[in-house]
């Protein structure tokens, strides 16, 4: 954090963290116990996540997820949902779950689900929901809102004292940073229209030797 304390973004990155729900997107359908039945098995095809709020590995599919949703949210014949088996423990026990995340596939019209084997990447989840709706939907950009810094732009952004600027300091293998990646967007999004304040992060191993120079310790994220 830069020059003026940002106690507003810091509020929203603790509950965030707290709270992992609040930072999803919105083009996931949450699912409840009262819901399930009338959204999933109904007149189109539904792609369920079960997942749990503190599980790791549910993080780190949350963005990859989000974009899988984004890009069939004009689908009419798909839903891309999912179920909190922390908060709806009896609908994630009803499909056999024991595992987080679970992936499963309602036919159109069936409570009679698939389990989904492959690959946790939006593009193999679309590729799957594709072959199974009959749809050729393709990856939807989803547009960031955190600014992407380099050597060139690093000064001119954060050393602007009109403004306040929150980096993060991340390396593309770290699974924190994965982790770490939906909610830091959501702070982002948030700030997007208040010109005061820059939610920004730098590829600390393409830029080695600039967050040596911002950083203690070489710990991701930072």
């Amino acid at each position: 954090i830069y020059r003026k304390t940002l106690l507003p973004v810091i509020l929203l990155l603790a509950a965030a963290a707290l709270y992992p729900a609040a930072a999803d997107g919105d083009e996931v359908l949450a699912l409840t116990e009262s819901t399930f039945e009338k959204e999933v098995g109904q007149d189109r095809g539904a792609l369920v996540e079960f997942y749990a709020p503190w599980c790791g590995h549910c993080k780190k599919l949350a963005p990859e997820y989000e974009k899988l949703a984004a890009s069939f949210k004009k689908a009419k014949s798909v839903l891309i949902a999912k179920v909190d088996c922390d908060e709806h423990k009896s609908v994630c026990s009803k499909y056999g779950v024991s595992g987080y995340p679970t992936i499963q596939w309602f036919p159109k019209g069936s409570l009679e689900p698939k389990k989904y084997e492959g690959q946790r990447t939006a593009e193999a989840l679309t590729e799957y929901v594709n072959s199974e709706a009959a749809t050729n939907v393709k990856i939807a950009a989803v547009p960031s809102s955190v600014v992407v810094l380099t050597e060139e732009t690093f000064d001119s952004v954060v050393l602007d004292e009109t403004k306040d600027v929150l980096v993060e300091f991340y390396a593309p293998w770290c699974g924190h940073c994965k982790s770490l990646a939906p909610i830091y967007e959501k702070v982002a999004s948030v700030f997007k229209q208040d010109e005061g304040v820059v939610i920004a992060n730098l590829d600390a191993d393409k830029y080695t030797s600039l967050a040596e120079k911002c950083m203690e310790f070489l710990v991701f994220p930072h």
